[in-house]
């Protein structure tokens, strides 16, 4: 029976060295779990105190617009100016054509 209480106890010995390897392996991973947690953490946090702002993206849509409309603008102040130069061409043709 001394024997058999010995193997008892050895197995009991090695299982709780087992179990305590186990817990050292879980509080690590404990420990990796809540490292990842708090860098988790402050990336979202720098990520959201950032934000979007699309502030430069529509001044500079508008500053597009206006130079735009300038060249529009222009190309119908030319048109203008073809058109009057055509009619006038067009006087001095018909007068030559007398």
């Amino acid at each position: 029976m001394a024997s058999s209480c010995e193997e008892i106890d050895a197995a009991l010995a090695r299982l709780g060295g087992k179990v305590d390897g186990l817990n050292n392996t879980i509080n690590g991973l404990k420990g990796k779990l809540d490292a990842l947690e708090k860098e988790q953490a402050r990336c979202c946090k720098n990520k959201q105190d950032k934000g979007f702002d699309p502030t430069p993206i529509y001044k500079r849509l508008n500053e597009l617009e206006v130079a735009v409309k300038k060249i529009v603008d222009y190309v119908n102040v030319t048109d203008t100016a073809i058109k009057a130069a055509n009619k006038s061409l067009e006087f001095i043709v018909n007068l030559f054509n007398f």
